[in-house]
């Protein structure tokens, strides 16, 4: 699947790729982030439920025009409601039979707000219309907790999502290390670069192995397709720069050898949103 994405994605895609999972990220900018601490990242329940939709290619119209209507419309009345603070819904560009179509990410103010989640689920299974439910063939609902992401304004319009699923690398503590020493300082150069509007790191809080596709995921929201397209040019140029940093260049090697921070889902998306 990944091979297949790449390919048809072409270079712009490679360069995303290989700036997260080889190292030939961009250059070094004032970039200011919200980091959660370490020593209170699992203090309480999830505030973040991530859930992907799978159809089949002959219901992907459907499904997409009851999603743009009255999945949409369902959300935004929760909202208004207080059942969540704030919510997002992407759908993917392309037919593949690796990734989802639509991936709705929900954000609730507090641990207590998205437990009670489950009261939406009893008419509603995972926030769906019956027929939606009918037109999906496979649902994966995933609690996570946001690890890191950069304080830009959070501006949907003209954007390009790239959602990167990972394998798990280790427990939270080493996750973190890696994140903090080496993929951080990537995507605040591509930030710095106007290539990046917005990232998010998330590590899924039980689901980790247990078949699922990823255990932590990288949502990178791109300046439009220029931004997308331009980071292939971007890397080349600051690929040097970063090299000649000894703790990142440490691992950097360490990462090449081990292969554990190889992607395992590519999903190129847009946002869809009420008029």
């Amino acid at each position: 699947m990944q091979n297949f994405i790449l390919r048809s994605l072409g270079r712009g895609l490679l360069a995303v790729s290989c700036l997260l999972s080889l190292g030939l990220g961009l250059g070094l900018g004032s970039v200011t982030h919200a980091q959660t601490p370490e020593n209170t990242l699992r203090s309480t329940g999830p505030v973040t439920l991530v859930m992907s939709y799978y159809v089949s290619p002959a219901n992907r119209l459907a499904w997409r025009e009851e999603m743009q209507s009255n999945g949409l419309r369902q959300l935004q009345a929760w909202k208004e409601r207080g059942v969540f603070k704030n919510y997002r819904v992407l759908v993917s560009r392309h037919v593949d039979s690796g990734g989802w179509d639509t991936m709705t990410i929900l954000t609730f103010g507090k641990a207590t707000d998205a437990a009670q989640w489950k009261k939406v689920e009893q008419t509603a299974p995972a926030g769906l219309s019956a027929k939606a439910l009918g037109l999906a063939e496979r649902i994966e609902t995933t609690p996570v907790d946001l690890v890191r992401s950069n304080n830009s304004t959070d501006d949907a319009s003209n954007s390009v999502y790239l959602a990167i699923g990972y394998p798990s690398m280790g427990d939270t503590q080493d996750y973190l290390r890696h994140v903090d020493g080496y993929v951080v300082p990537q995507l605040d150069g591509l930030v710095s670069a106007q290539t990046l509007r917005k990232y998010r790191l998330y590590e899924s809080r039980y689901a980790q192995g247990a078949g699922r596709p990823w255990a932590t995921m990288a949502l990178l929201q791109y300046k439009g397709d220029e931004g997308l397209a331009s980071s292939d040019a971007a890397t080349a140029t600051v690929r040097a720069r970063l090299q000649e940093q000894p703790a990142w260049k440490t691992l950097a090697e360490e990462v090449r050898k081990t292969g554990k921070d190889t992607p395992v889902q590519f999903v190129l998306a847009d946002q869809i949103a009420l008029p």
